[in-house]
């Protein structure tokens, strides 16, 4: 069998786990390799080990070893190109990067490229950063095009049940199923799971459909904002079938009245 040859890659650190008293595993994600889980060895014993940059959520570039063995790959040299320092030091943004991040962190594929998933998350976490968008709708954005990439995206233009377009359906009469992943009209569903406006389900729908500099030329209603958090929030762990725990924590923190 051939061996696995070393590599370098950019990456975005995901998450950290302590191993041992020295050690560190690491969550990645990368575009040519997708995610990936690398032993920093006496990380923890010494920030200067790798320079002090392996911190939540910074953009790197990593220089790593194949493990041997069927051991995790080693990481060599790590260096810095985005520090992206807001996100650990405002709650708030913390909060939403930490859900984006778990999100990639459980469903991104081991070993697949995936440069459209490393884009996104990217994009969003940068943007999160330097105040670009407001971060309900970076979440929102980054949730529809996370779910798109798995394909797994709501269908938000006609009833899931009688297939009658949004258009056809009155304003008043539509909501959202999370079950099977669209709008349904009340004729379909009297009582419907999450009562949606037909206003919000157009809004979302740009936002699904573009990057962010598509989403920079709206400005989302705050009926949208409110309707399509609880929407993508119920629809992404559903259909993931896990429950997202820092969802918890941003849940928390918006009750609290912490957020924006």
């Amino acid at each position: 069998m051939k061996a696995e040859a070393d590599f370098n890659t950019p990456a975005i650190l995901l998450r950290r786990i302590e191993y041992g008293d020295h050690d560190l595993i690491l969550s990645v994600i990368t575009p040519d390799r997708g995610k990936l889980a690398l032993m920093a060895k006496a990380a923890k014993r010494s920030r200067r080990r790798f320079g002090g940059v392996l911190d939540l959520f910074a953009i790197l570039e990593l220089s790593c070893r194949a493990g041997r063995r069927g051991r995790l790959p080693l990481l060599a040299e790590a260096s810095l190109c985005e520090s992206l320092g807001t996100l650990r030091t405002d709650v708030a943004k913390t909060a939403y990067a930490s859900y984006w991040a778990e999100l990639v962190h459980f469903w991104g594929e081991e070993g697949q490229p995936q440069p459209a998933l490393y884009a996104l998350l990217h994009d969003v976490l940068t943007a999160l950063d330097l105040d670009r968008l407001p971060a309900r709708v970076l979440s929102l954005h980054f949730q529809l095009r996370f779910m798109g990439l798995a394909g797994l995206g709501p269908r938000l233009g006609a009833c899931v049940g009688c297939q009658r377009s949004v258009e056809e359906v009155g304003a008043a009469r539509l909501g959202f199923d999370p079950v099977r992943g669209g709008v349904i009209c009340r004729d379909c569903e009297r009582v419907p799971r999450l009562p949606v406006s037909r206003g919000a389900i157009k809004e979302l729908a740009w936002v699904a459909g573009g990057d962010l500099v598509r989403v920079q030329r709206m400005r989302c209603s705050d009926e949208a904002l409110r309707m399509g958090e609880a929407l993508m929030e119920t629809f992404v762990p559903f259909h993931l079938g896990r429950e997202v725990r820092s969802l918890k924590f941003l849940r928390n923190l918006r009750e609290s009245g912490a957020l924006a």
